[in-house]
């Protein structure tokens, strides 16, 4: 009588269930049975190198990516609707001779006067956090049968949340913040062209801890198709008019960070050093953040909606305390060339938000979701052709909707980035079946 095979050690089977799109439950038992399984750690029989030669894309990854090409579009879109907004309200007001509201065709939102003021980018970002974290609840609450009631779905969140496992998710959430924080110290000392090409550098940085982090291989040729595909992006989002307003004889103009520590802009030498330096270490923090938390969600047990549960309880704090560091403290502005808040009105936490203000916040959170998808089903790497996919699929709408007229940098910039995903296809290893 031939020996019953072994059974296979726990950890293996719950990454088992994982690669079959479940995931093990973390939190108490459930009633009769044994305590759910949590692993801390990858197990040996999971080294950490098997991203190296990673298994094809399942109809799950592929579907993933497509959706993050259309929600990236969708936000592109509805910015510059947004933008188009509020311009032409200010145009019409300007007509008038008045500065009072004046109701736009283009505008969403209600008419007050509160209205015509851009709403804070912290405020939106907070929103968008907390209405993740609510989204997430609610798939919480159907991957647990047990749940019948809000008693049950507060205990399960708080086994879920407050568990070694959950320390994981500090590193990538105060990243998150770090990042978004170095992101508006470069916009105050760089013109908007300069940090466009110095950003594109995460691309490269995402591909090199990638490697590190998880072993993943890359042959010469998808190292190639990855510059072309910088050098793509770059194209697309050339505007040959931030040239031209440079080498004008206006001068010297910055981007104004509406909302966020006050407009900033420069009335002496800005420091082109910290810019640059700035947005080196934002790319890299959130090249970091990126690969370290694919690696927790392909190498541990929980769910992608407990992990963004656990993500957000940091993240929701972190993103409060920059609220108030960057618009209610202004602490940006000792990084910064200069502040204009002077005696601006007091920090309104609601200012300028419209119903369209809602649907951003909405859309940028199943974004958030989606990223998270993407990343265990498919790559971080894939999420940047993804992302880059987004900006020719936006730029094609913007022609569509307002007559938007290409460049031609915005054509070859279409012909680098198509030609980078067939190479980088191509080139490709063989992947694991």
């Amino acid at each position: 009588m031939p020996a019953a095979s072994p059974r296979p050690p726990p950890e293996r089977a719950a990454q088992h269930l994982l690669s079959a799109g479940g995931a093990a439950a973390v939190g108490p038992p459930e009633k009769g049975g044994s305590s759910t399984l949590s692993l801390s750690n990858h197990h040996p029989s999971i080294p950490p190198a098997a991203a190296a030669n990673p298994t094809a894309l399942t109809a799950t990854g592929l579907m993933s990516l497509a959706a993050l090409v259309i929600q990236n579009a969708l936000v592109v879109l509805m910015v510059k609707y947004n933008r188009m907004s509020h311009l032409h309200r200010g145009a019409q007001a300007v007509a008038l001779g008045s500065g009072a509201n004046v109701s736009s065709p283009l505008s969403l939102g209600h008419g007050s006067p509160s209205s015509s003021a851009v709403a804070h980018t912290s405020t939106i970002v907070l929103m968008q956090e907390a209405v993740k974290f609510a989204i997430c609840l609610v798939l919480l609450a159907w991957e647990r049968p047990s749940v019948t009631s809000i008693g049950d779905l507060l205990s399960t969140l708080s086994a879920v949340l407050f568990q070694r496992e959950t320390i994981k998710m500090l590193v990538p959430a105060a990243l998150f913040t770090f990042q978004n924080f170095l992101i508006f110290v470069s916009l105050a000392h760089l013109d908007v062209m300069p940090f466009q090409v110095v950003s594109q550098t995460k691309i490269i940085s995402t591909a090199l801890l990638s490697v590190w982090l998880l072993g993943r291989r890359l042959t010469s040729g998808q190292w190639a198709s990855l510059v072309v595909l910088t050098l793509g992006v770059l194209g697309a989002q050339y505007d040959p008019s931030w040239i031209a307003t440079t080498a004008s004889g206006s001068g010297k103009t910055l981007p104004k960070v509406a909302g966020v520590g006050g407009d900033i802009a420069a009335e002496g030498g800005p420091n082109v050093v910290l810019g640059v330096v700035s947005c080196i270490v934002s790319g890299l923090s959130s090249s970091f953040a990126a690969v370290y938390f694919e690696r927790v969600v392909k190498t541990t047990a929980p769910s992608l909606a407990i992990r963004n549960l656990q993500l957000g309880l940091f993240g929701i704090p972190f993103t409060f305390v920059s609220l108030l560091a960057l618009d209610v403290w202004d602490v940006a502005a000792a990084y910064t060339v200069s502040s204009h808040r002077g005696a601006a009105a007091p920090f309104q936490f609601w200012q300028g938000w419209t119903l369209f203000t809602w649907a951003l916040v909405l859309v940028h959170a199943l974004g958030g979701l989606l990223v998270a998808v993407v990343v265990k089903y498919a790559d971080n790497i894939l999420k940047g052709f993804a992302t880059a996919i987004a900006v020719l699929l936006s730029g094609y709408m913007a022609h569509v909707l307002w007559q938007y007229q290409p460049t031609g940098f915005f054509v070859l910039g279409c012909g680098f980035v198509l030609i980078s995903v067939v190479a980088y296809q191509y080139c490709e290893p063989p992947r694991r079946r």
